[in-house]
């Protein structure tokens, strides 16, 4: 069974050589094209983000723990060290939300401000 999520992934303190290496491998485990690099912006940051978000799902009974653990692992392999991975999930088949609904007399009060 598989599960929709949105994952936000975040990672600081890599290797700056190995940024597009370590999207590659990231890629590979969780396809996006939301991918961004915060040098970019400031080719001058001592302290670079790179990471995106995608939508995709999670199958084979995968947790979210065991997914984290996974890119995780993936980023270190390829960073050749320990850097910050930061991970959020988001379950998108159940997330809350609120139901609008206009009935007849919401209809009629629109009829009434239309004739002012």
């Amino acid at each position: 069974m598989s599960r929709l999520y949105g994952m936000q992934i975040a990672i600081k303190g890599h290797n700056l050589d190995k940024a597009d290496e370590i999207h590659e491998a990231v890629n590979c485990i969780w396809p996006g094209d939301d991918w961004h690099d915060s040098r970019r912006w400031n080719a001058e940051d001592t302290d670079p983000e790179i990471g995106g978000y995608a939508e995709n799902n999670l199958c084979g009974g995968e947790s979210e723990e065991d997914f984290a653990i996974r890119v995780t692992e993936a980023v270190w392999k390829v960073n050749g060290g320990f850097c910050k991975v930061t991970i959020n999930a988001t379950y998108l088949e159940q997330l809350p939300y609120e139901t609008y609904e206009a009935d007849e007399d919401d209809y009629k009060r629109f009829l009434e401000n239309q004739k002012e």
